[in-house]
């Protein structure tokens, strides 16, 4: 299945970086990626993509060029690569990381201090999804392991307290 991809072709003015960085900070949220300089691409069904619309028209009152594309690949291989852009395998497998690390804070850390910890790696964890275009396993993956560190600091904070499983209920 072909994607419908918004192209944001942009000729910024070098002075004054004004515009140059509320463009790029603006072009960061979105999650749009980058085809080469002053190239950006974002999937239509991107929730940000009325960002990159927006976006388009900022620019042209500020007085510089620009123009949105709507397209398909040309390819599969295009496809492809245009999709490649959005990889965020490796976004997950830090995300992964931070749970590992954040599992051996449990015994040393307070009530406070794991309930900041677990507000944070939710937000980090919305957040690296909101980007997630195109969703594969590591997006399943890192909200399981974050399950998993809610469950085990459930446990730790609240010993001998019923809690939730997985576990099938066995018919007598």
């Amino acid at each position: 299945m072909k994607t419908n991809w918004l192209a944001l072709t942009a000729a910024l003015p070098t002075t004054p970086s004004g515009l140059r960085v509320r463009v790029w900070r603006a072009l960061k949220a979105t999650g749009a990626g980058t085809l080469r300089e002053g190239v950006y691409l974002l999937p239509e069904h991107a929730t940000s993509a009325k960002t990159l619309w927006e976006l388009e028209r900022t620019i042209a009152e500020a007085g510089a060029e620009a123009h949105m594309l709507v397209l398909q690949a040309r390819d599969e291989t295009q496809e492809q690569s245009f999709r490649a852009l959005f990889d965020r395998a490796e976004l997950f497998a830090d995300f992964l990381q931070s749970v590992k690390v954040a599992q051996t804070a449990i015994r040393r850390s307070t009530g406070a201090e794991l309930n900041k910890m677990l507000r944070a790696l939710e937000i980090q964890l919305q957040t690296l999804q909101a980007s997630d275009f195109f969703p594969g396993r590591g997006s399943q993956k890192a909200a399981d392991a974050l399950a998993a560190l809610r469950r085990k600091i459930h446990l730790h904070l609240s010993p001998g307290e019923p809690a939730s499983t997985d576990l099938a209920i066995l018919a007598r």
